[in-house]
């Protein structure tokens, strides 16, 4: 597997756009507790600033980057990435998080009857 080329973000490269990205941040941003430590996302850049990809928010406090394709197991396809996609509310929607809390019961299926 090929070692992975950390950037750090005060060097003159900017990265890729578009593309999925190792994101070394402050682990702080987050959580006070953990002031001192590092946390390793995945996150892309906007050509602004870095974005995480795990609820799109903005990554302010990076130290460095790398590309995550080339870490990458040669048989491992990622699907397409759209960022402009990622953007539209990803999460459960209010009447989904209602059907989930609040299941309906149905004795046709309550004996597990399927048919």
């Amino acid at each position: 597997m090929p070692m992975i080329e950390w950037n750090d973000i005060a060097a003159p490269q900017k990265p890729p756009e578009k593309e999925r990205l190792l994101l070394i941040t402050a682990a702080d941003e987050f959580d006070a507790q953990l002031k001192g430590q590092s946390e390793v996302e995945v996150g892309y850049w906007t050509g602004n600033h870095f974005r995480f990809m795990r609820d799109d928010s903005i990554a302010h406090r990076v130290a460095r980057w790398a590309i995550l394709v080339p870490c990458l197991p040669n048989d491992v396809r990622l699907k397409r990435f759209d960022p402009d996609s990622a953007r539209i509310d990803s999460g459960p929607k209010p009447c989904l998080l209602y059907a989930l809390r609040n299941p309906v019961k149905n004795p046709a299926h309550s004996q597990n009857n399927y048919e």
